[in-house]
């Protein structure tokens, strides 16, 4: 019988972080960049077969504190795992 890994296994700080920042990028650039917001409404509207919006509004970049935050979080938890 074949066991297969848990894909949570490959799931490192590094790779958290790395994912953190780029979704901070993209949703920096849909907030702040409407060519990248007409992008993303083009996607979403393909994606959902509906008509999709999106408001360029600065302001919803203080949820970036957050991926801090998140980041913080997950490399607390795997350090925790590796001792327990």
């Amino acid at each position: 019988m074949l066991v297969r890994p848990s894909p949570l296994a490959s799931v490192t700080p590094r790779r958290v972080a790395w994912a953190a920042l780029g979704f901070g990028v993209l949703f920096t650039a849909i907030k702040t960049f409407p060519p990248a917001d007409r992008l993303y409404e083009a996607v979403l509207t393909a994606l959902l077969r509906r008509p999709a919006s999106n408001t360029v509004d600065p302001t919803d970049l203080v949820a970036l504190v957050m991926l801090g935050v998140a980041v913080w979080d997950a490399r607390r938890l795997m350090q925790r795992g590796r001792r327990g």
